[in-house]
């Protein structure tokens, strides 16, 4: 059983399926569903981030928050880089999908690991830290996430007034779930 704060900050990252996060809205991964590459990689401007630079952006902000929480035990993000990634150049469904499911495993292991975080230390500052407590980390990364869901829903917006279509570029494939 998980002590009441754990379970409140498991319960703020991501509730239990089938309720409202914690905002009322969307998650970035549902707001995402049904996306497809071409409106996932299109940019408003050149200067701008796309959706599927969002998703990245998110995914990358928990494995950092997460690696407060697990110190040496994080590894390494799964892409090279930090905070802002390039991505695939020739991007298809099988890419987005990928990066979506790193969003989600990034997601599953933070909730994780703040799970796992003894009562007592939610107040203190994790090693290696600078300023903020292990709960203030935990209401940034939400923030995070509800601020960057926000422009993911207005992108999309614009991209269904803009009736954009896919790229040449992109290629198309068949992704079989089992």
């Amino acid at each position: 059983m998980l002590d009441a704060r754990n379970l409140f900050f498991v319960d703020i990252l991501g509730p239990p399926p089938g309720t409202d996060v914690l905002h009322g809205g969307p998650s970035i991964i549902q707001a995402v569903r049904g996306v497809t590459v071409a409106e996932a990689i299109w940019k408003p401007s050149p200067d701008a981030h796309s959706v599927w630079g969002l998703v990245l952006h998110s995914a990358y902000w928990k494995y950092v928050v997460r690696n407060y929480f697990e110190q040496e035990e994080a590894g390494r993000f799964e892409r090279s880089g930090e905070d802002w990634f390039d991505l695939p150049k020739n991007p298809d469904e099988e890419d987005w999908i990928k990066d979506q499911s790193l969003w989600r495993d990034e997601h599953r292991k933070l909730r994780e690991a703040v799970a796992k975080l003894p009562p007592k230390r939610w107040d203190l500052i994790p090693q290696g830290g600078k300023k903020h407590s292990y709960a203030q980390l935990v209401v940034a990364i939400v923030s995070h996430d509800a601020y960057h869901t926000g422009q993911i829903k207005s992108l999309l917006q614009l991209v269904k007034t803009k009736k954009i279509k896919a790229r040449p570029s992109v290629k198309r494939v068949t992704v079989v779930k089992m």
